[in-house]
Parts: C-alpha cells; structure tokens; sequence
C-alpha cells in the first residue's frame, strides 16, 4: 500500500494526468493527497490497478470504532437486502464528514418489524462534532 501522492510521484505523474485517469477535476486530486475528501469507489478501483497496489488513504477510526461500525453494519444486513446496505454505505462514507456516526445511528433506530428506507428523510441524526 501506498500513499497516492507517493505513487504518482512514483510513477512520473502530474496531478493533471491523475485527474485525466479517472476523469475528474485537477483540483480533486489535491484534496484526495491531502485526506480532504476520498475518491469515489469507482475511482477508487482504477487508480489501485493504475498503480498495481492498493492505495492508501488516511483513516482515522480507532480499532473500538471500527467494531462499531462494523456492528452496525451487521445489524443493517439483518434487516436490509445488502446491495441496498452496501449502497447505502458506500454514499454515506464518500459524502458525510463523520459517516460512523450516521451508520451507527441508523443502525440504533432501525428496527426488524419497521423497515423504513435507507437514507429517509429527517432519519439521519448529524454528528455533534462537526458542522454538519
């Protein structure tokens, strides 16, 4: 595994040759170096066979929160078909600031007899530690 900068410094590339490899803006690519934001998982995929490993990105959650998650996601496929789970958190973790959070929480809310959809409306508790 490698960082993506590293990678691409690596393999003699520019920013604007990443950007072009996965058809994004430029401006993209700094914040995907700089753990601003992640790539989608699409991307993901073409930028980890472009450089014939995984690339590695910034992950913050200590191993307790990754049970967490894990736990909840566990439940949500008890409850749910898992495409829709794996969507589910596949948007969440691409387009939310604290994404734990909110699959955790619907995890809590959810409940096997009431299967409202994922994602519905006013469901979704916002995390406290971010501006959300």
């Amino acid at each position: 595994m490698g960082r993506l900068k590293d990678l691409r410094l690596e393999a003699g590339m520019n920013q604007s040759q990443i950007s072009e490899l996965i058809k994004i803006n430029i401006s993209q690519i700094s914040y995907y170096e700089n753990d601003l934001s992640l790539p989608s998982l699409e991307d993901m995929v073409i930028l980890d066979k472009k450089f014939g490993q995984k690339v590695d990105y910034k992950e913050d959650f200590t191993p307790l929160r990754r049970h967490q998650i894990v736990q909840a996601l566990i439940e949500l496929c008890e409850r749910y078909p898992l495409p829709a789970v794996m969507e589910f958190s596949a948007r969440v973790f691409r387009r939310e600031k604290c994404p734990d959070n909110i699959i955790i929480h619907y995890a809590n809310v959810s409940t096997a007899n009431e299967e409202p959809p994922l994602l519905q409306p006013g469901i979704v508790k916002r995390c406290n530690d971010c501006d959300n």
